[in-house]
């Protein structure tokens, strides 16, 4: 429906690559974490090794499906390549002796998926405006948030955290204002106020 409705039905055969590429953007999320992990590990070298490993099967895979599967091919390639950095990298912090969260407290999003999920049902037909998508989407990562607080996938502790450390220049401009209007010296805005 997204498609349809902000391109029009031209683009229609946009829909299956697209639906097949999608799945790219989580794994180019966690890959990028790799670079910095590696770089706090000082363990570089370690990095671009990976990325020229998987460079090359990269490539190898794409010359095997294009030809095969023509446009399906290159995006089942794409999503091949990133889920073999995933790996690699994964498997390469593992001998370096770091690991991740446990299995359990990642499947703690699992409700809250599928919570979003429910709540996107209503604009998965052809049907669906573009308004009502956004409109929607917007619900959904509403419940989403709400459901993983409930299930302690994001804990209440972490939320208090992130609200503050958003609203931190305000209660500081706030506590300037005050001391100012008490005739104060204000207080200076260095480095450590900015963050």
């Amino acid at each position: 429906p997204l498609i349809l409705s902000t391109a029009g039905p031209d683009f229609a055969e946009a829909i299956w690559p697209l639906r097949l590429l999608i799945w790219v953007a989580p794994l180019v999320f966690l890959n990028a974490q790799l670079r910095f992990a590696f770089t706090a590990l000082d363990a570089q070298r370690d990095y671009w090794r990976i990325i020229c490993g998987v460079v090359v099967v990269k490539l190898a895979a794409e010359l095997l499906l294009i030809p095969l599967w023509g446009l399906y091919g290159a995006c089942v390639g794409q999503v091949f390549g990133e889920m073999a950095l995933l790996v690699a990298g994964l498997a390469v912090l593992a001998i370096l002796g770091v690991t991740g969260p446990g299995w359990l407290q990642v499947a703690r999003v699992i409700p809250a998926s599928a919570a979003m999920l429910v709540v996107l049902i209503p604009v998965m037909g052809p049907h669906a405006t573009l308004l009502s998508m956004i409109a929607f989407g917007l619900l959904s990562l509403m419940v989403y948030f709400a459901v993983c607080i409930m299930c302690n996938a994001c804990p209440w502790s972490d939320v208090i955290q992130i609200w503050n450390v958003a609203n931190r220049r305000k209660l500081l401009r706030r506590r300037a204002a005050s001391d100012l209007s008490q005739g104060q010296a204000a207080p200076e805005f260095g480095a450590e106020a900015q963050c």
